[in-house]
């Protein structure tokens, strides 16, 4: 039987409407690859495969042929590489976080439908140009878990665009490898906290291997695009040492994006 006298204190279901609390905020991550991780833990380069002759006979054509073969090998192999590098910011095996963006838009209760107030209401936490990266990440990480818990114990919510899929797992094994304390009602066995609303999983009705990008999403509610010829690994070389102005213009651009689908999707 439940008790009634501690029923008030339980958490309520997650609901579709929107959470107007000041704990509630957006997040994105933005990530990069580590060269000596991806030489580390990376796939090394394949060997060169065994060369096939056809018809060819002749030892000194052969020997030409093979010559051939290996040296395009050999000059296949830094753009193997690049590509692994590349790659490598989408695994926390092989990559780190650069910054995290946040997005609080009812932390003064403004109308949250001003573009313009919303950019007040926007923290980005970065690594330096400069500082120990591994420290400076920890404490990067540090700071989203605080926010988590802050929000997952009141009725905020935890706001992003593909979350449970990337942000969240990517954030989680990060934690773990530079032991920082991970919040510990970040899931409940495989699932979740159900302060958590990720739009791509809300607008997918969480059908199964079912996807939709930000920018897709954003098009077909008609609430924006995304910065558009800005490939998303170009933030962290701006961010570190380029244009930092465009990577946190492209950064805040996601986080009041996905916060306009979330108002639209969970619209009362």
């Amino acid at each position: 039987m439940t008790n009634s006298v501690y029923s008030g204190y339980r958490k309520s279901e997650h609901r579709m409407d929107v959470a107007h609390w000041k704990e509630t905020f957006v997040f994105d991550i933005e990530t990069m690859g580590v060269p000596n991780k991806v030489k580390e833990f990376g796939k090394p380069y394949p060997p060169m495969s065994e060369v096939k002759y056809g018809n060819l006979k002749d030892p000194i054509k052969r020997q030409a042929f093979f010559e051939e073969k290996h040296q395009a090998w050999v000059d296949g192999e830094a753009d193997w590489w690049e590509k692994q590098y590349d790659r490598a910011a989408l695994d926390a095996v092989t990559g780190r976080i650069v910054a995290i963006g946040y997005l609080f838009p009812y932390a003064d209760h403004r109308d949250a439908s001003d573009e313009e107030g919303l950019q007040d209401q926007v923290i980005i936490d970065g690594l330096s140009d400069t500082g120990n990266h591994d420290i400076e990440e920890a404490n990067i990480l540090g700071r989203f878990w605080e926010y988590f818990k802050h929000a997952s114990s009141s009725y905020g919510h935890i706001i992003g665009h593909n979350v449970e899929n990337f942000d969240l797992p990517f954030i989680m094994k990060r934690s773990w490898q530079l032991k920082v304390p991970i919040a510990p009602n970040a899931m409940s066995g495989r699932y979740w906290n159900k302060s958590i609303v990720d739009t791509m999983r809300v607008w997918c009705c969480h059908g199964y291997k079912e996807t939709i990008s930000l920018d897709n999403l954003s098009k077909l509610l008609g609430v924006g695009r995304k910065m558009a010829n800005y490939p998303a690994l170009k933030f962290a070389q701006d961010w570190l040492g380029g244009d930092k102005d465009t990577a946190e213009f492209y950064l805040r651009t996601d986080l009041t994006l996905a916060h306009a689908c979330y108002e639209t999707l969970y619209k009362t």
